[in-house]
């Protein structure tokens, strides 16, 4: 087993409350009811850990593991491997193979053919070594690159005629330091239909790595969010580089390097963000919101080890629960990815840990974990004591912080309109926070005026007096939903 320092979550939303997990939601809904009962329930303020101390080995290595057969591809100690707490990153070679999925699918060539008009980001970068960034002469982390949008067609003929100058067909692997590069990211597949040949392709991946699947909880969460619960492609010329980043709400990442090239990844086991974000403060980059790539010799000399790998042709990157990362590709591939999020206790509480902090950072959360956790409650399926009672806590919570919420609102005379939820995702226009169960509106008496959400502590905060609240779920419709998840026995 590939050993890292394993740290224990500090989520506070999924810590126990007093009221035990197994408990029906009778029980919760009377609980949040009494005054006296009240503090059974109890959030403490979220703080993050502290990275741990210096490793001996500062450039550990990467598990490679090996897939000959489709047994050992869908086999579950493949799966319990890459997703072990202890196992940051894990490289699956021959697994595609084996399994008889078709890559070619995902070459250039074939998905110009499909949709030759679909437009592609276009980020312009310079080719440098992988271990700095420089801008200007300097060595700086904000690895800043403007951006366009092109046809696909129009960027495939830039690869393609760039593949022929570089004769890559000899050695795909060819780069040149201080060329200007377009690097072309962010290609959209979530049309089913669109590319239902490409998508039910990889329905041949261990349904542990699939972007679709009922255990996978980016499944909850009611419609598509690009790049997260969707396949996206990546079409490289040699250099392109992806800035350092942990993925939303430290998901689990799943990266199919399609050929012909190679790509190089850079990263640090999930413990160790802490520490990079106290850099990234030093070299004036916000972690969460500026694209960032870091100076080798600098994580090196704060003590955070960093992992050097190479991912060939064919290859799976999995990068387990938030792990930090930065990519560049070695020579002209593509590369398809999205996220998963597996249903077991470990992975759930370290994506509702980044949820507080990013509450805290008033950053938006792009998974939005209170509608996911509450459509997984609401699908009845069973779970795990750890993973149930985790998400219970959680759901307690919630429960309590509407009542609470709404007996505040009433308490001010405010007027509550009730609206079934349409399962669109909303976010305070202020902080960007979630708002799943409760939206502030101005109530400005004009209906042709374009309604903006607010949440309640912004809403709080302004000086306009006349609101309304749209409420979509009350305490009830809540503990039903609450009273459907099962636990495994």
């Amino acid at each position: 087993m590939y050993e890292t320092n394993q740290r224990e979550t500090c989520s506070q939303l999924t810590q126990p409350t007093e009221i035990p997990a197994e408990a029906d939601g009778n029980y919760v809904v009377e609980v949040i009811k009494n005054n006296r009962k009240k503090h059974l329930i109890k959030t403490n303020l979220y703080r993050p850990h502290k990275s741990p101390p210096k490793p001996e080995n500062l450039f550990p290595k990467v598990p490679v593991i090996v897939c000959n057969t489709a047994e050992e591809f869908y086999s579950q100690d493949l799966k319990n491997f890459c997703m072990h707490p202890k196992n940051p990153v894990s490289i699956i070679r021959g697994g595609c193979k084996a399994a008889g999925i078709n890559l070619e699918y995902f070459t250039t060539r074939s998905m110009v053919k499909r949709a030759p008009n679909a437009p592609i980001e276009i980020r312009k970068q310079t080719v440098q070594s992988p271990d700095f960034n420089v801008n200007n002469g300097k060595v700086i982390w904000l690895c800043s690159s403007p951006r366009e949008w092109k046809p696909l067609r129009t960027y495939a003929l830039y690869q393609s005629r760039l593949f022929r100058e570089k004769n890559a067909h000899e050695n795909p692997n060819v780069i040149t330091y201080g060329e200007d590069l377009d690097f072309g990211t962010n290609l959209d597949l979530s049309d089913e239909k669109l590319w239902k040949a490409e998508l039910e392709e990889l329905g041949k991946l261990p349904y542990w790595i699939q972007y679709k699947h009922e255990k996978n909880l980016l499944s909850y969460v009611g419609q598509p969010v690009l790049g997260v619960n969707t396949v996206q492609a990546y079409i490289k010329v040699p250099g392109s580089r992806t800035p350092g980043h942990q993925e939303n709400l430290c998901t689990c990442a799943v990266n199919i390097n399609i050929g012909p090239g190679d790509t190089s990844w850079l990263s640090t086991p999930e413990e160790y963000w802490p520490a990079l974000d106290e850099l990234c403060k030093k070299n004036r980059v916000n972690y969460l919101e500026d694209p960032w790539w870091p100076a080798i010799d600098e994580l090196i000399d704060a003590g955070i080890p960093v992992h050097r790998y190479i991912q060939r042709p064919g290859d799976i990157v999995f990068l387990n629960a938030g792990t930090p990362h930065w990519v560049q590709a070695d020579g002209f591939c593509n590369n398809i990815a999205w996220n998963c999020l597996p249903m077991q206790k470990f992975h759930f509480d370290v994506a509702v840990e980044r949820y507080e902090l990013n509450l805290q950072r008033k950053f938006q959360s792009l998974v939005p974990m209170e509608r996911v956790t509450w459509n997984l409650a609401a699908a009845g399926l069973e779970l795990d004591f750890e993973m149930f009672a985790s998400v219970r806590y959680f759901l307690q919570r919630s429960m309590f912080t509407l009542a609470n919420s709404v007996k505040f609102i009433k308490s001010k005379g405010i007027k509550i309109i009730q609206q079934a939820d349409d399962q669109q995702l909303r976010f305070c226009e202020d902080c960007d926070c979630e708002l799943y169960t409760l939206l502030w509106i101005k109530d400005s008496g004009n209906s042709d005026e374009v309604s903006v959400p607010y949440c309640k502590d912004c809403a709080e905060s302004k000086e306009y007096q006349s609101w309304v609240v749209v409420q979509q779920y009350t305490v009830r419709k809540l503990q039903i939903m609450y009273d459907k998840l099962k636990l495994k026995w």
